[in-house]
């Protein structure tokens, strides 16, 4: 056997390259979560938001909430999350018809805004800590 291998279920640690990429990662999801952040009372007005931007960032945040839930979490949930989300989504979309008579309201808009801050910001941070500390992975 060689003696380069590591542990079963290591993962070496990142070289220059890798801590750079994950530097690179961190600053465009901090940089996004800023722009959310400074973007809120857009998100929870009752027009709905023009951006086709802010759509497809609410459609990649959605897929990747058990990606970033999941090990923040510590437990494996699976794509659980993102049925739970739906079902709030779908909630807050009735309570804005009922309530403010149109599909978009701010119930849905801050649900929609606590996605994109919590995916983006937790990612960021994760992607700087990581490259930080070197962690494999």
């Amino acid at each position: 056997m060689s003696e380069d291998l590591n542990d079963s279920g290591s993962l070496p640690r990142p070289g220059p390259l890798g801590i750079v990429v994950r530097l690179i990662a961190a600053f465009v999801l901090l940089s996004v979560f800023s722009s959310v952040v400074a973007a809120y009372p857009d998100m929870v007005s009752s027009t709905f938001p023009s951006s086709p931007l802010l759509l497809f960032g609410v459609a990649l945040t959605f897929y990747f909430l058990p990606d970033v839930l999941n090990p923040g979490v510590g437990r494996d949930w699976g794509r659980w999350p993102q049925k739970a989300f739906l079902l709030a989504a779908g909630v807050a979309a009735v309570a804005d018809v009922v309530f403010y008579g149109s599909f978009w309201a701010p119930p849905l808009g801050f649900l929609l805004f606590l996605l994109v801050a919590f995916v983006t910001g937790l990612g960021g941070l994760s992607f700087l800590l990581s490259a930080i500390l070197a962690l494999p992975g």
